[in-house]
């Protein structure tokens, strides 16, 4: 038997490589979960389930073993005792750093942890899961080999990820290998388009939806010819993976460590490129029109049209303004050099995104733990809080700021308040489903209310995130975020109310 030890098992890549380690028989699968272990798991088997993997019958057969525990920190030597080979599948994809420190808590700090135990326990090899994109903004051919350095222009989520590889590197020896494996921009299964995470590609899609409802809108623009501006050339390659194929090749590579190299690029061959891009999503919201450019986003002329597009910030930017091609030696060794996305499999997973509302109401709802207690009392935000604290805001004094907002907590207790906001004050608030009448809304996750008055979110990230939704006037909410999120960073509920 071939003793893998998995972290990030409830993740995206993790549980469909979790299912392709226990496909091999001779395997057995350690597995990371941090603490409530029993809530982790039911997590988890209800998430093998729908990819057909019976989690309780492989614990009953030995095949995997539950160990508790969270990254950064010390596993007891117990954990790692006798185990042959390590998957470091956790981690943190948050492009900018966040109050808490991810990316780099999660992605450096947790992957130096486990270096230290695997040190400790002479686990004698360690496959990291990195990124395609680990070199950041570059217009270049990736190698299958270590980069000397990371481009200034990197994300924190690249950064870190660079930063983990290096560790990696040193922690390696004569009799200990270091493997590294870079994924490239994870898409759901290619066959049915399911998917647990709505990052990624999915961010830009999501950004072509709200272009969509924007133009539904505005009678006045014709969604056939919508004038947009799209940063990046038509020529350029989205690197997409489906995830049923990454998890098989990283199952392969860590069940067989010894014929694999020191890097891996596990990218598709042949991808898809910006033009082919655009024009699925347009045929998926049955849109058309926009014109590549090589002017830089803001614009100072922007349209309408052009604010809801590139309300996804940075991501809209990542995927069609960059010129980056991998090298593929390992594919090519092993066959796998035949394109891995068309148009009918791209559109089966967007599809499927929408169809769960990008993860809002999933067949996988209860592959979430429930949702924690929210120690922010809404009634007392909306009815006391606000009024209180947005007249000694500088948001106070912003003349835009007049609407009228509904906000709707957790969809089960739908608990709602209505606000009103006049050039900067709160004129009136009300609870419950009353009859006024909102320009826009928001529906927000109970766990994602916390994080955004504590300022720990905004409404913005929360929303490409699937943890907020926007009804009403899309566009006038659009314009309203960045006020509102604003005033959550200058007057956060402090942490000392919690």
């Amino acid at each position: 038997m071939t003793d893998v030890f998995l972290t990030g098992a409830t993740g995206f890549l993790g549980h469909y490589t979790l299912a392709a380690l226990l496909a091999r028989r001779s395997t057995h699968v350690r597995i990371l979960l941090s603490p409530p272990a029993e809530t982790r798991l039911a997590e988890l088997g209800n998430l093998l389930s729908h990819i057909g993997v019976d989690l309780n019958a492989e614990i009953r057969a030995n095949r995997v073993t539950i160990h508790e525990g969270r990254l950064p920190g010390e596993l007891g030597p117990e954990v790692l005792q006798g185990v042959d080979v390590i998957v470091h599948a956790a981690a943190s994809t948050r492009f900018r750093k966040t109050r808490d420190g991810d990316p780099y808590r999660t992605n450096c700090d947790g992957t130096a942890s486990l270096l230290e135990a695997a040190d400790r326990a002479d686990v004698p090899a360690f496959v990291f899961v990195s990124t395609a994109y680990v070199g950041g903004a570059t217009s270049t051919t990736l190698p299958e080999a270590p980069l000397s350095e990371c481009s200034p222009n990197a994300n924190d989520y690249e950064r870190s990820k660079w930063m983990g590889e290096s560790a990696v590197r040193s922690w390696a020896g004569d009799d200990r290998r270091g493997i590294i494996v870079r994924p490239s921009i994870l898409v759901g299964d290619r066959a049915t388009g399911r998917a647990t995470n709505f990052g990624g590609i999915y961010v830009l899609a999501r950004a072509v939806e709200l272009l969509a409802r924007a133009v539904e809108e505005t009678p006045a623009i014709d969604r056939r010819n919508i004038p947009l501006r799209i940063v990046g050339s038509p020529h350029f390659p989205i690197n997409i993976i489906p995830i049923c194929w990454a998890a098989e090749r990283l199952a392969r590579i860590a069940t067989s460590p010894a014929n694999s190299p020191d890097v891996v690029n596990l990218v598709n061959p042949a991808p898809p490129s910006t033009i082919d891009i655009k024009r699925w999503l347009e045929d998926v919201f049955d849109i058309a029109g926009g014109q590549f450019t090589q002017a830089q986003w803001p614009f100072p002329d922007a349209s309408s049209s052009e604010d809801a597009f590139y309300a996804a910030g940075d991501s809209v930017h990542a995927y069609f303004a960059r010129n980056l091609s991998f090298s593929t030696d390992y594919l090519r060794t092993h066959g796998d050099d035949a394109p891995l996305m068309d148009a009918n499999a791209f559109k089966t997973c967007v599809h499927y995104a929408r169809s769960t509302q990008w993860g809002r109401r999933n067949s996988s709802r209860a592959d979430r733990p429930e949702t924690p207690t929210c120690r922010v009392d809404p009634a007392d935000y909306f009815e006391n809080f606000v009024p209180r604290n947005l007249p000694r805001s500088t948001v106070g004094r912003i003349n835009a700021l007049t609407a009228v907002v509904r906000y709707v907590i957790d969809e089960k207790t739908r608990e709602e308040w209505v606000c009103r906001y006049d050039a900067g004050r709160i004129i009136e608030v009300h609870r419950g489903p009353n009859s006024l009448d909102e320009n826009f809304g928001f529906r927000i996750r109970r766990d994602a209310f916390e994080n955004i008055v504590t300022g720990r979110e905004s409404i913005h990230t929360a929303y490409f995130q699937s943890k907020v939704e926007i009804f009403g006037d899309t566009l006038m909410a659009l314009k309203m975020v960045p006020i509102m999120d604003s005033f959550l960073q200058e007057c956060p509920v402090p942490s000392d109310a919690l």
